[in-house]
């Protein structure tokens, strides 16, 4: 990332801060806050980060280091864990939590066949690599951003629809977090990563931007702007 790219992301992402500030400063009944204060400094996000090791439990319970962290809150609150649910249930939550559909009596015949240790760890990496895991997990993305399916600008109006499919194919693919921001909030001026003249994804990827404005269709809305969905709009089925 070339210094002219980082000045350029900077002044748009300082942009969207301070756009941010405004309107958080317009609903707080006159408190000041253009000041940091101490008390700001000890949010847990503005903390650094430490390395850490997993605590030492000796529990049979505990199959990963994770577990070893929750088994120790328990503990803490004089709790236990639940007892292990039978495999159809697992299936069940785990096929939900990840995809939003329920698993198909053919996999659930599958996987209660399966007797190795690696039964459960198979679901989860035939989940994740299903494209409806993208599906499921960007409805979140898309709820956060105030998704709505007909905005764009001049003659690209179809942008809702494209932005919505590159968010599942990002997720789909692994993309990294810090390319998944940055493609949002500056990838107009990404380089193509194919040598060409325009990136398209990167394009498509700023529709992020644009997000919660008044369609360009001259037919009554029900959409309203406001700048990171602090304002009111229809719901809308993506």
């Amino acid at each position: 990332m070339n210094s002219h790219f980082k000045l350029l992301l900077l002044r748009r992402f300082s942009f969207l801060l301070l756009a941010a500030l405004l309107c958080s400063l317009a609903g707080l009944n006159g408190k000041d806050r253009s000041v940091v204060t101490d008390e700001d400094r000890q949010f847990w996000s503005f903390q650094p980060l430490k390395k850490t090791s997993p605590p030492i439990v000796d529990n049979s319970w505990v199959k990963s280091p994770i577990d070893g962290y929750v088994l120790r809150k328990l503990q803490q609150a004089n709790q236990r864990p639940a007892p292990e649910t039978t495999k159809r249930v697992w299936l069940r939550r785990v096929s939900y939590s990840l995809t939003g559909l329920p698993p198909t009596l053919g996999e659930l015949t599958e996987f209660e066949a399966d007797g190795s240790r690696e039964a459960h760890a198979r679901v989860v990496d035939r989940l994740l690599s299903s494209r409806h895991y993208g599906e499921h997990w960007a409805s979140h993305w898309l709820d956060g951003v105030r998704y709505v399916q007909e905005v764009g600008y001049y003659n690209f109006t179809n942008l809702g629809w494209r932005y919505r499919d590159w968010v599942i194919r990002s997720l789909n693919n692994d993309m990294p977090y810090d390319d998944f921001i940055v493609h949002q909030l500056a990838g107009d001026l990404l380089p193509n990563p194919n040598g060409e003249n325009v990136y398209g994804d990167g394009l498509v990827a700023t529709g992020f931007l644009c997000m919660q404005r008044k369609p360009v269709a001259t037919r009554p809305s029900p959409y309203t702007f406001s700048p990171f969905g602090l304002g009111s709009r229809s719901p809308a089925s993506w």
